[in-house]
């Protein structure tokens, strides 16, 4: 599997987090979301390879 950004295409980011947050929420912000954003990823790419071996 390459390495890509379809997270990043999959999940937005929340913005109103990253400007208005203190430093140490802000953190915890895009650590999380970034966490999900990797996990609805790895779902949509079993979702399709499942899709695939079916058809």
């Amino acid at each position: 599997m390459a390495k890509n950004n379809e997270h990043k295409k999959i999940f937005r980011m929340d913005e109103f987090g990253r400007k208005f947050y203190c430093q140490h929420a802000r953190l915890n912000l895009l650590r999380s979301e970034k966490k999900q954003a990797k996990k609805k990823a790895r779902q949509a790419r079993k979702r399709l390879q499942r899709e695939e071996v079916q058809s």
